[in-house]
């Protein structure tokens, strides 16, 4: 992964990939070299913010955002260079534009490398709060119930639970209308409309 670190200012935040009502998301893009792959940006869990025109989520102090990348099958000795953009946009009493250009040089090898340690603990820290899967939690569920998604599961000993909708044209997945946890359990409902004509492909209910 290239590991992007944001250290933000007290009092303001950048957002999360649904901005919410108000914001645009923080977008990170990695160029890499022909034959190289790069997914898309993955985003910790984020936080949520009331702001004047609605709910918002994002994220303050720091937080890291994750691009992962995959190099050829075969590789020489031999340097790479992985171009970064970032644009994001910061908000505390205003809102503030940016824009910053990295490059991260990689060392290759034709023979077999040891994984370097990651001892980092910011790295290590948020790598954590990246999305899992609903269907590695055993004993977890999902389905839409009329105009409701409903996601319930074990809770594993908490005693809170938040959910926080994506945005996907064409679906509109709005903010839990129930989220609580009791016997160990939690379970969410969150009302659920789609807009065909505004779909982009599959109607796909995402969070």
């Amino acid at each position: 992964h290239v590991a992007v670190v944001f250290d933000i200012e007290p009092k303001w935040h950048i957002y999360w990939l649904n901005a919410g009502d108000s914001g645009t998301p923080t977008e990170v893009t990695v160029e890499a070299p022909k034959g190289w792959k790069t997914g898309a940006t993955l985003y910790p869990r984020p936080h949520r913010f009331k702001e004047p025109d609605g709910v918002a989520y994002g994220y303050e102090r720091r937080t890291v955002l994750y691009v992962p990348v995959t190099a050829p099958t075969t590789l020489e000795d031999d340097e790479v260079t992985l171009d970064v953009d970032v644009f994001f946009l910061v908000c505390k009493d205003v809102c503030l534009m940016g824009s910053v250009q990295k490059s991260v040089v990689v060392r290759t090898s034709s023979g077999p490398v040891a994984p370097t340690p990651v001892v980092d603990r910011t790295l290590i820290d948020f790598k954590k709060r990246l999305p899992k899967p609903l269907a590695d939690l055993k004993g977890a569920g999902i389905r839409v119930d009329g105009d409701r998604l409903v996601i319930d599961g074990p809770a594993g000993g908490m005693n809170t639970v938040t959910a926080f909708p994506d945005w996907v044209p064409g679906v509109v997945l709005a903010e839990a209308s129930t989220a609580s946890v009791a016997e160990d359990r939690f379970h969410v409902q969150m009302p659920l409309s789609t807009e065909p004509q505004n779909a982009e492909g599959p109607l796909v209910a995402r969070g």
